[in-house]
């Protein structure tokens, strides 16, 4: 007889399965809307549910990405804020003598144990 309570049994299997393990369930591939079969595009074009909608429908699509979208995400970004200009330094600028960049480590490796012909 149990004295002590049960919270969960660990038989091994995922909870949400993905050939990706943990992290590839819950971050599913997206799939487009355009590259979905016709019978998957109409079944959701046909759902009509009482408190939610299919955000990605033909019908719904357009209202769910105007909805998603506010003039405040772009306050104080200029009319051409993707113009970056040409940042490319010119001959002249390039030192011949750079090189490759010290180490940041300046820690020794730590030597490896000699053997002594004991095995395990």
């Amino acid at each position: 007889m149990a004295t002590r309570p049960i919270l969960a049994y660990d038989g091994g299997v995922p909870l949400l399965p993905s050939a990706n393990g943990p992290e590839g369930a819950l971050s599913p591939p997206l799939v487009a809307w355009e590259r979905l079969p016709a019978a998957a595009k109409q079944q959701l074009d046909g759902i009509k549910y009482e408190h939610t909608r299919v955000p990605f429908s033909d019908a719904n699509v357009q209202g769910t990405l105007d909805s998603a979208y506010s003039d405040i995400f772009f306050t104080g970004v200029g009319p051409d804020g993707t113009d970056c200009g040409d940042d490319t330094p010119s001959q002249d600028e390039i030192d011949p003598d750079f090189g490759e960049p010290a180490p940041s480590s300046t820690a020794v490796p730590e030597p490896e144990p000699e053997a002594t012909g004991l095995s395990r």
